[in-house]
């Protein structure tokens, strides 16, 4: 991981290879950036020391911001939409910047040719698996939707009372699906908790307005599959095939096998940006 005013620097380093620098939001995960990227964009001669890990989205932005200067390197940096998605804010005007369509990176790894590609790789000679994700995400689609409006209130409202997303989504499952009761008992409880502190008429109003704006999205779109989706998928393909691999190997084979039809802008700014 890299400080921010660094940023600028390595790439000017890197220079003379005229090789597209991508600077990302998160803490290490290279080898999994690289085979994400590789599936998006198959023809731009990525490497792994061109994915550059810069920690949080704010470190991101500031180093992006110190990167304006037009020159003749190749960059990008890449952000989460995380709740941007939801209350529908634009992303900072910046060169060299794109927000992912979905909330976060991870979102991007839950599709059918992900699943059927760690059956492939990581289960036994002649193993199908029978986890179909298209089914799991339109059963647990209203409650999930429900649970993250509810996350997105208390974001807005800058409401640090309660866990929010980093809330372990264990706690709300229930045989590998979310558990109606469960999630409610916890919606119910947070919004308890954000009247008590902002009153009702602000929560409402806050609650309304969310609503509004997440009717069109989908939970694959709006929730944290890092946390709500990929932490399921991956009990359910230890149960289904019986993988015994490390979570991060887990996230890899995703990676490999994910659709690049989810965000075709991105290969068209990958692509662009390697020119």
């Amino acid at each position: 991981m890299y400080p921010a005013r660094a940023a600028q620097g390595l790439g000017e380093l890197k220079a003379h290879s005229n090789e597209l620098e991508i600077f990302v939001e998160d803490k290490s995960q290279r080898r999994f950036w690289l085979l994400l990227l590789q599936r998006y964009a198959p023809n731009i001669n990525l490497k792994i020391g061109s994915i550059n890990p810069l920690g949080g989205r704010d470190m991101v932005l500031e180093a992006c911001r110190c990167d304006q200067t037009n020159n003749s390197r190749k960059r990008l940096y890449i952000i989460d939409s995380d709740f941007d998605i939801v209350l529908q804010k634009r992303k900072e005007r910046l060169k060299h910047l794109y927000k992912l369509k979905r909330y976060c990176v991870e979102n991007y790894l839950v599709s059918q040719s992900s699943i059927d590609g760690v059956a492939l790789t990581l289960g036994k000679k002649d193993t199908d698996t029978d986890i179909n994700i298209e089914r799991w995400v339109k059963d647990n689609e209203d409650i999930l939707k429900e649970l993250f409006v509810c996350y997105a209130v208390a974001y807005d409202l800058s409401f640090s009372g309660e866990p929010t997303v980093s809330y372990g989504c264990h706690r709300l499952l229930d045989n590998n699906n979310y558990c109606r009761e469960k999630v409610e008992e916890r919606i119910f409880s947070l919004y308890e908790s954000m009247r008590n502190k902002f009153g009702s008429d602000s929560v409402e109003k806050t609650k309304e307005a969310v609503r509004k704006q997440s009717v069109t999205l989908k939970a694959i779109e709006m929730c944290s599959a890092k946390d709500y989706i990929i932490p399921v998928l991956f009990n359910m393909l230890k149960r289904s095939i019986g993988i015994n691999s490390e979570k991060k190997v887990f996230i890899r084979i995703l990676a490999s096998f994910a659709d690049e039809k989810i965000d075709p802008e991105l290969t068209q700014i990958l692509n662009k940006a390697a020119k």
